[in-house]
């Protein structure tokens, strides 16, 4: 490092020289008594002969100048480079006094005035040697070297001068003194060596405290004693202590405030012969826009809070009045109507659900948005999972005469562990989203599995395929955005909020999975995802081969991809699968004389629909069971349905659900029909007792009507302390709780509820919340106050039957999203 070569060097030069003067120290003694008691001054030939002849002649071999002046200040004798540095011979100095050399220098130009009137730094140098103790003086020479004069007075009142070339030193002193930040440099005896002016400023150090030789604690002190440092005041002695110690580490970094606002950060580094290495820098403005940023940072997390509170009571007010008009909506589609009132009924309800959706968006984008969305993975059936979203949406599917398939492998396991509601919902919007985009054709459900790599879990595609409009290559990756809707005449009619696909390509990616689309512009689109998903370890139920092995299937269906579904069902585990793409095809088939064990067919085909096929086969062969499937539930009320079909299932049916029905057709078992929207009455011992708690007058009446013709005893309460009062006079078997409720809300009356039955020893009942608040942490707030599950409104009939059968009469202890 060319700073310590510099500082090396200049000690090593003093050392020498003074090592040079004291050996000499002898014979200069001997030399200045011939000189004071021998001839004058003047006769230099005397004196050069005494003087070469014992000291100087070693001496002009040092890089350093030396010369002795006598008690008048007048030159004895100097050595060569003191006299070359000076630019004169010894012949016409010595003698000379000591002012009259410097004279020379300043009025022949030899110095560097540095813009000094010539007879002031006369006088600086000169009155030098006046005081006690001689100050040390650098000069610069019209050479440009910098050279410090050290000088030192004897006993007897002579002086010795030695000058020393730092020329490297100030210029390296030179270039410090341009940096912006504070620079110093302290011995490994914590004295400081040099700073530059930037450092005496930031700690605004007068020159008797930031000189050579003073200590780093001295300095310390003199900030403490004028209040420079804001975190030692009141604590001055601890604080030294301490801030002495930072300063002796190895290497320390620390920020400083100072009392007058400002920060300094201290980085401090050893140098090899155990001195201290320091730079000062001012971050004030830095600090400034770290508190402006941290400023802005709350008062944007305040807002994010404030949005929060915002959507949670938007959400609850929307929810409320939305719970009545859909509800409604649900229970008048059940009644009698013209075609008229259907319409206008079936209006509400599908305005009802769209304006649910778009809330259940901007609520989701939010919770993203904030990163305050998580998953909840638990057990679940993903087979199950998908057939529940198709059969949602197959409606909207009927409506516009498409056909909704699900092509789950026979063999793929069904039983996983993940998010089922986030999975729900990103099927939810990618099948949405199909049928609403598709005018005609089908929308396929595809579900392939690919081993994976780690033990015990399973890598899934999920495909959805659609027959519509496609998307333009162009738009592929425009469409994943936020507020992105493919903008075209042909796309511009579907209303949505754009949020969809954003939404469920970050669901996607929390769950470290790939979302992506494959479509050509006019043929239709396949979007795709892939989860990799623990399997549960509970033992999946595989078909038995031999049931249906060797067995002979009469497929019949207009469309191909429902043909090659079948066949992909039924074909691995053993069946011979005979399909037909027509009524007629099929009669001709059986003409011909061939026979089967079993006919699978379609309800609405052109030419000949699937009743009256079914009519002209059991004719023909009154002993073979016919399966009919059909997306249409009307079909169920035709009465010569019952003469010509064994069984109706409804498409898409699950695979267990398909391959159980064929199995007792074939197998000639009987098939009881079961009704799945009447509750069984599990409970001999009276009809279950309900107790609902719900202010809004409206909710209570749609409660009422999703609930008429159930064996169940249905009372209300209007806010919780009624509810806490019911519970008290008539232990119901099961509550629904509203959350936000006046007087009393429903987590109060929960807990007051559970510490009743806890004081009285009795085991708990099930408690289900009814809230419109879908943020973050609310399903924790309602376990941790004793509820079973939640209902997000508005409800749905299925959801609060499936909710009572799941949890009455005995009550789970986990909390579930019930339906």
């Amino acid at each position: 490092m060319e700073m310590d070569s510099a500082f090396a060097a200049e000690k090593a030069a003093r050392i020498k020289a003074e090592e040079a003067l004291e050996d000499a120290r002898g014979k200069l003694a001997s030399l200045q008594r011939q000189l004071l008691d021998g001839p004058s001054v003047t006769s230099s030939s005397n004196v050069n002969t005494a003087s070469g002849s014992m000291v100087w002649g070693g001496l002009d071999h040092l890089g350093d100048g030396i010369a002795i002046y006598d008690r008048d200040h007048r030159l004895v004798t100097a050595n060569a480079p003191y006299l070359r540095n000076i630019s004169l011979d010894l012949a016409a100095v010595t003698g000379l006094g000591f002012s009259e050399i410097l004279h020379n220098l300043s009025q022949n130009g030899h110095v560097d005035l540095e813009g000094q009137d010539p007879e002031a730094w006369h006088n600086q140098i000169l009155e030098r040697w006046s005081l006690e103790t001689i100050p040390d003086a650098t000069i610069r020479l019209d050479s440009g070297k910098y050279f410090k004069i050290k000088d030192r007075r004897t006993p007897n009142g002579e002086i010795v001068s030695l000058v020393v070339d730092v020329s490297d030193l100030m210029q390296i002193c030179a270039g410090i003194n341009t940096i912006s930040d504070g620079f110093v440099i302290y011995d490994r005896d914590e004295k400081m060596v040099l700073c530059n002016q930037r450092y005496k400023e930031i700690y605004k150090l007068p020159p008797e405290i930031a000189h050579p030789g003073n200590s780093f604690k001295n300095i310390l002190q003199y900030g403490l004693d004028n209040g420079h440092y804001a975190e030692a005041i009141g604590r001055e002695d601890a604080w030294l202590k301490g801030r002495l110690e930072d300063h002796r580490r190895s290497d320390s970094a620390l920020e400083q405030p100072l009392s007058d606002g400002r920060w300094l950060r201290i980085e401090e580094a050893a140098t090899p012969d155990g001195g201290r290495v320091g730079l000062r820098v001012d971050i004030s403005h830095q600090k400034a826009q770290q508190k402006a940023l941290d400023q802005a940072r709350a008062a944007a997390e305040a807002a994010n809070r404030a949005k929060s509170a915002f959507l949670a009571n938007m959400s609850h007010e929307l929810r409320t009045p939305m719970n009545g008009v859909v509800g409604m909506a649900d229970i008048l589609c059940e009644t009698r109507l013209t075609d008229e009132q259907r319409l206008y009924a079936d209006t509400i309800r599908n305005s009802g659900e769209s304006l649910l959706k778009l809330l259940n968006d901007v609520l989701d984008f939010s919770k993203i948005e904030a990163d305050k969305l998580t998953l909840h993975p638990e057990p679940f059936n993903l087979e199950h999972t998908i057939h529940e979203v198709v059969m949602l949406l197959r409606g909207n599917a009927i409506g516009k005469g498409l056909e909704l398939y699900i092509d789950y492998d026979l063999f793929h396991p069904t039983s996983f562990i993940g998010d089922q509601g986030r999975i729900r919902q990103i099927l939810t919007n990618l099948i949405g989203n199909a049928v609403k985009f598709t005018e005609a054709g089908h929308i396929l459900v595809r579900v392939v599995g690919i081993e994976s790599d780690a033990i015990g879990q399973q890598q899934i595609h999920i495909t959805v395929e659609d027959t519509g409009i496609g998307i333009s290559e162009e738009m592929q990756s425009h469409i994943f955005g936020e507020f992105n809707q493919v903008e075209d005449v042909e796309t511009r009619r579907f209303q949505g909020t754009g949020l969809g696909l954003a939404i469920t390509k970050r669901l996607v990616e929390l769950m470290d999975g790939d979302l992506w689309v494959e479509s050509t512009k006019g043929s239709g689109s396949c979007f795709g995802i892939c989860l990799t998903l623990p399997i549960t370890e509970t033992k999946e139920v595989e078909p038995e081969t031999s049931s249906l092995e060797n067995t002979r299937i009469l497929v019949v269906d207009d469309q191909e991809v429902n043909r090659t579904i079948l066949e992909r069902q039924f074909t691995p585990v053993g069946a011979q699968i005979v399909t037909c793409a027509s009524g007629p095809d099929a009669l001709r088939k059986i003409e011909s004389g061939a026979t089967f064990d079993l006919i699978i067919t379609d309800f609405l085909m052109p030419e000949m629909d699937g009743i009256e096929l079914s009519m002209k086969l059991k004719e023909a062969r009154p002993e073979t069971p016919i399966v009919m499937l059909t997306s249409d539930p009307t079909v169920l009320g035709r009465p010569e349905i019952q003469t010509c079909v064994d069984k109706v299932l409804q498409k898409p049916s699950l695979r267990k659900t398909l391959h159980e029905t064929l199995t007792q057709l074939i197998n000639g078992a009987s098939d009881p029909q079961a009704n799945p929207s009447r509750i069984e009455n599990r409970d001999v011992r009276a009809r279950l007792r309900i107790l609902a708690a719900e202010d809004n007058q409206t909710n209570r009446l749609v409660f009422r009507k999703f609930l008429e013709g159930e064996d169940i005893d249905l009372t209300f309460a209007e806010n919780g302390q009624q509810a806490v009062d019911a519970y008290c006079e008539d232990r119901p078997d099961m509550i629904f709780m509203d959350v936000s409720m006046p007087e009393m809300d429903g987590k109060t009356a929960t807990r007051i509820i559970r510490e009743m039955e806890q004081s009285q020893n009795r085991p708990p009942i099930p408690i289900i919340a009814l809230t419109a608040h879908a943020l973050p942490g609310d399903d924790a707030a309602f376990l941790a106050v004793g509820m079973n599950a939640y209902l997000t409104k508005p409800l749905r009939r299925s959801e609060i039957l499936t909710a009572i059968q799941t949890h009455s009469p005995s009550a789970r202890t986990s909390l579930v999203k019930a339906g």
